[in-house]
Parts: structure tokens; sequence; C-alpha cells
């Protein structure tokens, strides 16, 4: 197991997340698997998450991981989602960020106020419209998130 780990180490340093949400899952594995990445690059990440933050207190998944849709529609870059919100506020949790800083407060009261009478929380397909599968991934990590937070 630990050359495996070592490869997984020596694949990460030569190989750089791509985009945000690489780097952020990345950062919630280095919350169990140390030298997956530097204390520099953590701080890195989490002020970039942080950065990442809508104008409604949450976060957009479209922001995180870009993706060129099927539908030729345009992605929005601006709408909080669950699946954007829950994964930040999750991954932060894990990686030390306290539940009462501001942003994550922040998106826990958005998680709150965005719930539907379903019980889940919804995010817009970044591949078309017809079907949003990416929803129940997102109200997963809102469930996380909350419970990360210790909200009931």
């Amino acid at each position: 197991a630990q050359a495996g780990l070592a490869k997984i180490r020596t694949y990460l340093k030569n190989n750089p997340p791509p985009d945000l949400h690489h780097k952020a899952m990345v950062l919630w594995a280095s919350s169990y698997v140390s030298g997956l990445m530097t204390a520099e690059e953590q701080k890195a990440c989490i002020k970039e998450l942080l950065a990442a933050e809508r104008p409604t207190g949450g976060w957009a998944f479209s922001r995180l991981y870009p993706w060129s849709r099927a539908d030729g529609k345009e992605q929005d870059l601006e709408t909080s989602d669950g699946y954007g919100t829950g994964f930040v506020i999750f991954v932060l949790r894990r990686a030390g960020v306290p539940a009462n800083e501001p942003a994550v407060a922040r998106g826990v009261a958005w998680l709150k106020s965005h719930q539907r009478a379903s019980g889940r929380w919804y995010t817009r397909s970044l591949n078309k419209d017809n079907e949003h599968f990416i929803s129940h991934a997102g109200s997963a990590y809102a469930v996380m998130a909350l419970t990360a937070c210790g909200e009931k």
C-alpha cells in the first residue's frame, strides 16, 4: 500500500489538478493521506475555494468544473447550486476551516434556504438540460456539509 501511495504522490506532483474541482478533491483526500498537497498548496486551494463564493452565499458547480455543454447552451457561472455549495463547504470543513468562518456560515444559510420540498437540492447538469442527475450527488454533499458544520 505504501508503494501505491508513493506513486499517487508522485503522480499528483507531476500532474497538477486541471481545475478547482479536481484541486478540491485532492484537498479532501489530503485530509486523510499526508503528502498529497503541500501546506502551501492546501492554503492556496482553500483561498481559491473561498474566492469562488457567489454573491448569494453559495457556490456554482459550473465555476468549479469547466465543461462544454453537449446541448450548446451557455454554462450558468453565477447561480449557486446544491453540488457546488455542499461540496465546497464539506471540503473546507475537512480541510480544517471552521464552521463559523463567514463564507462557510453563508453557505450553510444558502443550503438551509434552498432545500426543495422534496428534500433535495437542485444542481443544473453541466452537460444538458433534460436530466439533472448531478442533483443527487449535490444533495448528498449538502447533507454532508450540514453535518460537518454541526447542523441538523
